[in-house]
């Protein structure tokens, strides 16, 4: 079981198959999102989200 008081964050992360090859900018093979890059849900717990902006959110820590 786990807290209610969080927040669901995403996570831009990159799977274990990853190589430098793909990951510089600079060369021609991409990135295949679901096969290289991987996006997962995580709960920040004990923290909310007080006040955003397009430049800056600011999160409050629940007691």
């Amino acid at each position: 079981m786990f807290s209610l008081n969080g927040t669901l964050q995403v996570l831009d992360d990159s799977a274990v198959g990853l190589t430098f090859e793909k990951a510089n900018i600079y060369s021609d093979k991409k990135i295949q999102l679901g096969k290289d890059r991987v996006l997962r849900q995580i709960i920040l717990p004990n923290f909310r989200l007080t006040r955003s902006s397009k430049s800056f959110s600011l999160y409050e820590r629940v007691e």
